[in-house]
């Protein structure tokens, strides 16, 4: 299963970033409890929104 969320509004504290990942693995997790399933990884990739030139990016690449 793979999903993706968006924040919906800009911020930079790191408890606006640590509620909205608990709301949506909170939602995902009920998803597999309806399909009787279970996840053997989680992964969570934050990036800001490449939309935004006026703000500094965040994004992380690892060469394989």
């Amino acid at each position: 299963m793979i999903t993706s969320h968006s924040l919906g509004q800009l911020t930079g504290k790191l408890y606006d970033l640590q509620e909205a990942i608990r709301v949506h693995v909170n939602q995902e997790a009920e998803k597999l409890r309806r399909q009787n399933s279970v996840a053997s990884a989680v992964l969570i990739f934050l990036k800001t929104n490449r939309f935004r030139e006026d703000v500094m990016q965040y994004h992380q690449y690892e060469k394989l």
